[in-house]
């Protein structure tokens, strides 16, 4: 007897029992994010991020004539200057997306095409939120830590599991056809 290829995978894995499918996704994506990370350490990977993030922002604020790119990895806006460096990119949020997609037992096909649909969205989300912080910086700058380091880290990861629950979700009805 011949399984089809979609969906087979799935269901010797849920068959098997939970655990171990659990077990299986956790190691990959701890893994993977562990290897993402190293990687993104890498000077030349992190001195691209930064500056495609710098020069980013000037492209996206300078039409609306609030920035001046200061430096290779500074940005001023109003009365902030604001140095990227390389956790204001948007490169470790893609890579924990990444590592789940990743981990995650579907096609390759699959996989890839969440990873090139998410990774700009990303980007996009990760200019908004430093153009967000700079107005915060101008306007109140005693709630820049507050903004900086709480809201904005938890807002990106909460986009990053609403955008793997998305994925997922797919990957579902693919197979399951619910």
């Amino acid at each position: 007897m011949k399984r089809k290829r979609t969906g087979a995978k799935i269901t010797m894995h849920l068959a098997g029992g939970v655990h171990g499918i659990t077990r299986g996704f956790t190691f990959r994506f701890v893994g993977g994010c562990i290897l993402g990370q190293v990687l993104a350490a890498y000077g030349p990977i992190e001195r691209v991020a930064i500056q495609a993030t710098s020069s980013s922002l000037g492209l996206f604020t300078r039409p609306l004539g609030c920035s001046q790119i200061v430096g290779w990895n500074s940005i001023r806006m109003g009365s902030a200057q604001i140095a990227i460096v390389a956790e204001c990119t948007s490169l470790t949020p893609t890579l924990i997306l990444a590592s789940a997609l990743f981990a995650y037992p579907a096609r390759l096909r699959s996989k890839l095409a969440g990873a090139a649909l998410f990774a700009p969205l990303i980007w996009m989300f990760n200019l908004g939120r430093i153009v967000a912080l700079a107005f915060v910086m101008n306007w109140k700058p005693a709630l820049f830590d507050l903004a900086h380091l709480f809201l904005w880290q938890m807002i990106t990861l909460l986009l990053i599991a609403a955008m793997f629950a998305t994925w997922r979700q797919r990957q579902v009805t693919e197979v399951f056809g619910k």
